[in-house]
């Protein structure tokens, strides 16, 4: 992922090779709701990184609700971490995916598509 398409041009990794404080990742499905057509949430992490691009440029500058900069003035120390590869109905193995992925990185910031996607 480039940050020309990752959420507010953040990078995949830090350029000096330490570990993210935070990272974002996407989740298309989580636990479907029975006979519900979910397909239409496939696409909404990347899209909510596509209407991120906008404000990307702004990244350093002043929070009104954090009453300050994002990152306190110092340097970005938050990735993208793309998309977990989740499989409509495929409830087991969507929680199971969605968990290693957590349990690798703390704290995750997920972006559901599905309020039935939810971070362990």
């Amino acid at each position: 992922m480039s940050a020309a398409n990752s959420f507010l041009g953040l990078p995949s990794e830090l350029a000096d090779g330490n570990p993210a404080r935070m990272v974002i990742f996407g989740v298309a499905h989580g636990s479907a709701y029975p006979d519900q057509d979910s397909s239409g949430h496939e696409t909404a992490a990347d899209q909510i990184r596509a209407a991120s691009q906008e404000d990307a440029p702004l990244i350093a500058h002043w929070d009104f609700d954090l009453d300050g900069p994002l990152f306190n003035g110092g340097p970005i120390n938050c990735i993208d971490g793309g998309n977990i590869k989740t499989v409509m109905r495929d409830n087991e193995g969507n929680r199971q995916r969605i968990e290693v992925k957590t349990r690798e990185i703390r704290p995750p910031v997920l972006f559901p598509s599905s309020s039935a996607a939810t971070a362990p």
